[in-house]
């Protein structure tokens, strides 16, 4: 469901702020809806140690509350033609 997805998104990006993400907490105080309280998880503690630093930064970057604030999926497909992202072997 959607509150449960938003409930696996807080629990590594944590909860958003109302700066963060104020069209976000409109639609919630709209619906009735309270962000759950969530601390953030670094995705390195998540992904482990064979993921780089540039591939950690890269998935922030898609992963950020404020969709303003997201790369692009084009954005996202010219960083990995060029070959930004670099995993670990």
């Amino acid at each position: 469901s959607e509150i449960d997805q938003l409930y696996k998104v807080a629990s590594i990006l944590g909860t958003p702020g109302r700066n963060d993400w104020p069209d976000g907490y409109s639609l919630a105080n709209s619906m009735s809806f309270r962000f759950p309280a969530f601390q953030s998880t670094h995705l390195s503690q998540i992904l482990g140690n064979r993921t780089s630093s540039r591939a950690v930064s890269f998935l922030y970057a898609l992963l950020t509350w404020n969709p303003s604030w997201r790369s692009s999926a084009q954005e996202a497909l010219k960083i990995l033609i060029l070959g930004k992202v670099i995993l670990k072997s």
